[in-house]
């Protein structure tokens, strides 16, 4: 699956230089297909300000009934206090707003692209726990230059409206997905490795390896990364294989896809920050599918293309 943009972590500390406002949260990941879903992203991003809504007024309500009661020149003076009271609030969460375009293959192995828009909500609940709209990461031990987080997430899964190639295969249910990523930073240069696990949809398993390198001039970030993809049996089947009765609907020849490195992928970023709360991100990439996916009646093409295009706005 392409790989996913990187953003500024939401916790860096304020009074840093711009180019300590960039981190590479996972290295260089998959993207989140739950990210490429409009109508999902939409709601969980109106979801999420709703609740940071709720809490902000909560806030506001609980620090007014804490003070005793006050003339009405000072009771002016609260009111016209909450909107940077609001702000602040959102500051503290390192709370960022964003929203662009991705423009990626219709499904892992199409021929035929689309470009998506997606909306964008992302805070962190303390120094460890970063939300999302792919889902939920938590930092577990962040020494020196070593880092092991764990993530979870909802993925949508496939399906065969997706596209017309995929007619006749079927859906593949919609699965939680659980990951551990493990980092070391070498001056500018990042090694990183992933593992994730889905339960439900295919209830496979994939592992990730790559690398990525940094070069930071004044407010502009570049990256350059790579990574290699490894899937199972159950991820290779359920995505890439053809069983006899999905042969007779579709009319596609029946495929065993077994495990083995599914896709290497090669990816080029850049970020400039206008100020210290916009920025702008520009990402392009380009996988290419391996071994049994790409010998797959499934796939129209083994060279995977996908470009990231975006604006943030971080309180």
């Amino acid at each position: 699956m392409p790989m996913i943009f990187s953003f500024f972590d939401p916790r860096y500390d304020q009074d840093a230089k711009p180019s300590m406002l960039f981190c590479l949260r996972q290295g260089l990941p998959p993207m989140p297909t739950s990210l490429l879903q409009p109508r999902l992203s939409c709601r969980v991003a109106v979801a999420v300000l709703a609740l940071l809504t709720v809490s902000i007024a909560n806030g506001g309500a609980a620090q007014t009934l804490s003070q005793p009661m006050a003339t009405s020149s000072t009771s002016t003076s609260n009111s016209s206090s909450l909107p940077s009271r609001g702000r602040g609030f959102l500051a503290q969460h390192g709370v960022m707003l964003g929203g662009g375009v991705y423009v990626a293959p219709e499904y892992e192995g199409s021929d035929k692209v689309e470009a998506t828009p997606i909306p964008f909500l992302m805070f962190n609940v303390g120094e460890r726990i970063v939300v999302d709209p792919s889902g939920v990461e938590v930092t577990l031990m962040n020494r020196d230059a070593l880092s092991f987080r764990m993530s979870g997430r909802y993925e949508p899964g496939r399906k065969e409206g997706d596209s017309a190639a995929l007619r006749g295969l079927g859906d593949i249910d919609d699965s939680a997905r659980f990951g551990a990523t493990l980092s070391y930073e070498i001056e500018t240069m990042e090694l990183y490795g992933t593992v994730e696990t889905d339960v439900g949809g295919s209830d496979g398993t994939q592992a990730i390896a790559g690398a990525v390198f940094k070069c930071t001039t004044g407010r502009l970030l570049v990256t350059a990364g790579f990574s290699a993809t490894w899937s199972d049996d159950k991820y290779m089947s359920s995505y890439f294989g053809v069983t006899s009765a999905q042969s007779a609907r579709s009319g596609l020849a029946t495929y065993r896809a077994g495990a083995g490195l599914k896709r290497a992928d090669v990816e080029l970023a850049a970020t400039y920050m206008f100020d210290d709360h916009w920025m702008l991100r520009g990402q392009v990439g380009l996988g290419y599918l391996l071994g049994d996916a790409a010998d797959s009646p499934i796939v129209k093409r083994e060279a995977q293309p996908n470009a990231v295009f975006l604006v943030g706005y971080r309180f």
